[in-house]
């Protein structure tokens, strides 16, 4: 069954939505706690940050729109093995700057997303890995990475900082 670019629509507000939240937990945060690498062979909260930033570029923008161009923060994975790869080297960046690059990138996701058709979302181009598949499994691909990237930051958050503090629901909120 193929879905229809709505489909696509809600599941990038979904994203953004949990992305938000995450942004918002790490607003909470020492500043330190962003650019901190458990070891030198782990990426920051900030490096994931700006990977999950290039990745939306490169896997929904530039698959529909080959023009676009990366996002100055944002910083591709490069393979240097067989499973092993490390980001690109990139100068430090802050929480606010990460905010605001997002905002831009979204605003730019969003355009596409509403104006994308059902040719468009079954035409083949060129995934980060090389392969030709179409922007369809990209986009997929994207949601995929992305919630597993923010797996990544919950954990170096609770790493880094401890668990967060528990906070009841208040009563009457409907989460339906």
């Amino acid at each position: 069954m193929k879905l229809s670019p709505l489909y696509y629509i809600d599941r990038y507000d979904l994203m953004v939505t949990r992305r938000n939240t995450t942004l918002h937990r790490l607003k909470q945060l020492p500043p330190e706690i962003i650019g901190k690498r458990p070891s030198e062979h782990q990426w920051s909260i900030a490096e994931i940050l700006r990977h999950t930033l290039a990745n939306e570029i490169r896997y929904l923008q530039i698959a529909i729109d080959p023009t676009i161009k990366q996002h100055e923060l944002s910083v591709r994975a490069q393979w240097v093995g067989n499973i092993l790869f490390r980001l690109e080297q990139a100068p430090p960046a802050t929480l606010e700057q990460i905010v605001q690059a997002f905002d831009e990138v979204q605003q730019t996701s969003v355009d596409l997303l509403l104006s994308i058709t059902k040719e468009q979302l079954d035409a083949e181009a060129k995934a980060p890995w090389g392969e030709m598949v179409t922007v369809r499994y990209l986009i997929e691909d994207l949601f995929d990475h992305d919630q597993f990237h923010r797996g990544q930051v919950h954990f170096l958050i609770t790493l880094l900082h401890g668990l967060p503090e528990f906070e009841p629901v208040p009563d009457g909120i409907n989460f339906g």
